[in-house]
């Protein structure tokens, strides 16, 4: 995935998408081990996948990443901390 200069901005992703795996489309990618624990990841700039079988050899806009973590606070309260943790 190239991003270049991006920037994210992270919301609790706990609305329960209810599936694990890589799941993707109209600029939204699924990243999870477990329906628990997911954080969404807004990306602005948009990044675009590398073209392949899995894109269909396209490049796709990835808008949103929802991410499965161990510890979504914690990695939330780290992205958020000013001084860099």
């Amino acid at each position: 995935m190239r991003c270049g200069q991006a920037e994210a901005g992270l919301t609790d992703g706990r609305r329960g998408h209810g599936t694990t795996g890589v799941h993707g489309g109209r600029g939204r990618r699924l990243v999870s081990g477990s329906p628990d624990g997911l954080v969404e990841l807004a990306i602005e700039p948009p990044c675009y996948l590398a073209p392949g079988i899995d894109t269909l050899f396209g490049r796709q806009r990835v808008e949103l990443l929802t991410l499965s973590l161990e510890d979504p606070d914690g990695f939330i309260a780290a992205v958020n901390d000013p001084t860099g943790g």
